[in-house]
């Protein structure tokens, strides 16, 4: 999780309750989604260019 030179997670700074499980899990991903954006981008565009095909 991103934290801030404080060694707090960034939403902390500004939101004093925890985060919930599904967030922390969500912002865990965040360095494998900036490895990864290239490809989603492709497949996504792989899956419209189907259903435009499939009208």
């Amino acid at each position: 999780m991103a934290k801030n030179k404080n060694n707090q997670a960034i939403w902390n700074t500004r939101i004093q309750k925890e985060a919930s499980n599904l967030f922390q899990k969500v912002g865990n991903s965040i360095d494998i989604d900036k490895r990864l954006y290239k490809e989603d981008i492709q497949g996504s565009i792989a899956h419209v260019e189907m259903l435009f095909r499939q009208k």
